[in-house]
């Protein structure tokens, strides 16, 4: 206990929680007083191989607790570069969002601050910029524009779309003049007559009003062609520019779409009205002369043909031979069958043979060439005859 006495509190805790893992290890609790001190005697030969058994073991649990606490170590390294790594990544997010918002304020400013243009077209050059495909495809995904800037009299911009154009013609001036509405109305006559396009806008940037169209005005010119007039105050933002452009376009592909549709049932009335129209004149022109003239030239065919068939009795009554060529005849043809079959239903056809029938009909009825010519037409059968005869 010397040692113990000697030692301060700490050391003396570390002696006292050494005995007692020795004590556990040797299981001293199981043991009887004698056994303990005869354990204890330094003459006891099993001592020195106990102490080493505790050596190793104690030397073991030393190494898995130094590894645990390694384990720890690395683990709170792990976690603290991990959680270093992403308050970088959240600071160069909220860097990056900050720098956005600087830029479009920027934006904002260097939209909304009074600018020194060297002339309108720098002013016009400048509005323009803003129509361009990617804003119109937000009102159509597969329409497309083209810079006509640099062509005399064509306008701005051209937006293509798939069935029709748009001519766009932007000005940014403080008023737009009466001067100004003439030259676009001249632009738009001239190009709508050889179907440049089929709708022309006029947009007009930092100005309230138009001179007699106001700040947002859409017309019909022509047939089913559209002229559209806007006004953006410069008051807007950029992106409220943008949005108000698009629902004016959107609201004049609305009302063109309305007029041609319109427009084409107005083509589709006035066809059908003029067909009714041309069908009635032809019924009143047929019953007033030609139903006549058809009433008269059956009764004159009837009598023909009541003619035609005394004389052929004649000259049967006579044997006249009838010439064969007025076989050629519709009319002629049915006469001369119905005298045919006439012949035939005279005698009794019950002994008809099935095979050369047609020779024991021109013997047994005596047939001139003209009947024979006649029977042997292509169409007159055997059953055809049976079936009259029935």
């Amino acid at each position: 206990m010397n040692i113990y006495n000697s030692c301060n509190l700490f050391h003396q805790s570390i002696i006292i929680q050494l005995g007692e893992i020795i004590y556990s290890s040797l299981k001293l609790n199981e043991r009887t007083d004698e056994d303990i001190l005869q354990l204890i005697n330094k003459n006891n030969p099993n001592m020195e191989s106990m102490f080493d058994d505790l050596k190793y073991n104690f030397e073991k649990m030393y190494q898995e607790k130094d590894r645990e606490i390694l384990k720890i170590q690395q683990e709170s390294h792990n976690n603290y570069i991990k959680g270093f790594e992403e308050g970088k990544r959240v600071y160069n997010m909220i860097v990056e969002e900050k720098q956005k918002l600087i830029e479009k304020q920027e934006r904002d400013i260097e939209m909304l601050k009074p600018k020194e243009h060297l002339n309108t077209n720098q002013k016009g050059d400048e509005f323009e910029d803003m129509i361009t495909t990617e804003l119109i495809q937000k009102t159509d995904r597969f329409a497309y524009v083209e810079d006509t800037s640099n062509i005399k009299g064509s306008g701005d911009r051209i937006c293509v779309f798939n069935d029709f154009k748009i001519m766009v013609e932007c000005k940014h001036k403080n008023t737009i003049t009466k001067q100004d509405i003439e030259q676009f109305k001249d632009h738009y006559i001239s190009d709508i007559q050889v179907d440049k396009y089929q709708i022309a806008i006029m947009l007009a940037y930092s100005q309230n009003n138009i001179i007699e169209k106001g700040s947002w005005r859409i017309e019909r010119y022509l047939d089913n062609n559209v002229v559209g007039y806007l006004t953006i105050s410069k008051d807007y933002k950029r992106e409220q520019v943008e949005q108000i452009i698009i629902t004016f376009i959107e609201q004049v592909i609305d009302y063109y779409g309305s007029l041609k549709t319109k427009n084409d049932m107005i083509d589709e009335h006035e066809l059908m009205y003029t067909m009714l129209n041309d069908i009635h004149r032809d019924i009143i022109h047929i019953e007033k002369y030609e139903l006549k003239q058809i009433e008269n030239i059956q009764t004159r065919y009837k009598e023909k043909q009541k003619l035609f068939q005394n004389y052929i009795d004649q000259c049967e009554l006579k044997n006249i031979p009838i010439p064969i060529e007025l076989q050629s005849s519709t009319i002629s043809t049915d006469i001369f069958m119905n005298k045919l079959m006439d012949k035939i239903l005279s005698i009794n056809l019950d002994y008809m043979p099935k095979l050369k029938w047609k020779q024991w009909l021109i013997d047994k009825l005596e047939l001139d060439d003209f009947y024979k010519n006649l029977l042997n037409k292509k169409g007159i059968t055997r059953d055809y005859i049976i079936n009259k005869n029935n």
